[in-house]
Parts: structure tokens; sequence; C-alpha cells
């Protein structure tokens, strides 16, 4: 599924209740999203960093601040695993594109975690 940017806060915070709501409880949901863009690796490591803090805090409202792509996507996934009652973000990652590239000044960050 695709969640457009136009997606207001409540829209995604439903969504994430509704399909809590309707799919299995053994369920796997993946949420792909790119955090920080076209910054250089120093300045996007420590937001990705933030990013991934706020992600444990299970709440949909500080998704929505999070620097990525798709703010939209983590509010509905955080609203989801909150319906579901998870207890806790594990991360297990925050790479940066510029560790594969020779790019070093126009990034983009990922976080890479679980809810359980």
């Amino acid at each position: 599924m695709i969640i457009r940017s136009s997606t207001t806060y409540a829209e995604a915070v439903q969504f994430g209740q509704q399909l809590a709501q309707s799919l299995p409880k053994n369920s796997l949901v993946i949420a792909s999203v790119d955090f920080s863009h076209y910054m250089s690796q120093d300045q996007a490591l420590p937001l990705d960093q933030h990013s991934a803090q706020q992600l444990k805090l299970l709440d949909p409202a500080q998704a929505k601040l999070v620097e990525a792509d798709s703010p939209q996507t983590l509010v509905a996934i955080t609203a989801y695993m909150q319906a579901r009652d998870a207890k806790e973000f594990s991360v297990q990652a925050v790479e940066n594109s510029a560790t594969w590239s020779n790019d070093l000044l126009r990034t983009t960050g990922y976080v890479i975690g679980f809810y359980y």
C-alpha cells in the first residue's frame, strides 16, 4: 500500500487503527520509508538517530515530526502498533547512503528496526 503525502494526520491514525482491526494478529507489516534527504552525512546521521528515538516513543503524534519522505506512513504504522499493544521499537541500525556511495554531501538516511 502507498500512503499519499496529502493524507492527513487523522487519516493516517485511522488507517493504522483500521489495519490493526482487519489483519490477523500474527501479520507482518513493513513500512519502507526514507529518512533524511539531500544532507551531508554529518548533518543527516544525528537527525536520523533522533528520528529513531522518536519512533521508540510509540506515539503517532511524535512519529509525524520525524524527518522522512512519508511521515504519514510512520504515523499509520505507529498507530497500528499502538493498537496492537506493541511495547517497544527496537532500533537495529541507523544508516546512510554515504556508506554505499561516494557521495557524502547528498545522502539519504535509513532507520532499520521493528516493533514488538
